[in-house]
């Protein structure tokens, strides 16, 4: 299981979004193994949902708690807002691709999906 909680931190620059999804990466990296050619988050956890799905033979789930947070905290800060949302489009958008190993996906927050434009 891949779980992302993004409550309790206030996002108010693009790094403590990095940082906050660096901590999670580096553990799953742990225990799936790490592919230095992935760069970026996108990459990244492609690369993941794969290795979880080649290490246990079993499709992943995937959970993000409070998804929308890092755009609802900067309500007001277009810049910031856009900075956020290209970090987590990239997220998001990588999950079409790997819908195959993905068993079933959840994400919580406050904002409907389809207003943020990120699943075109």
């Amino acid at each position: 299981m891949f779980h992302v909680d993004f409550s309790g931190v206030t996002y108010s620059s693009s790094s403590i979004v990095e940082n906050r999804l660096e901590c999670y990466f580096s553990e799953w990296e742990k225990k799936y193994g790490k592919n230095p050619v992935e760069i970026g988050f996108d990459n990244r956890l492609s690369g993941l949902i794969q290795r979880a799905y080649e290490s246990t033979g079993k499709n992943v789930f995937l959970l993000i708690d409070e998804y929308d947070k890092p755009l609802t905290d900067v309500i007001g800060d277009l810049e910031q807002q856009n900075q956020n949302s290209t970090i987590l489009q990239g997220l998001y958008g990588v999950l079409k691709k790997s819908d195959s190993n993905i068993r079933y996906a959840m994400f919580t927050g406050v904002t409907r999906i389809s207003a943020t434009g990120w699943w075109r």
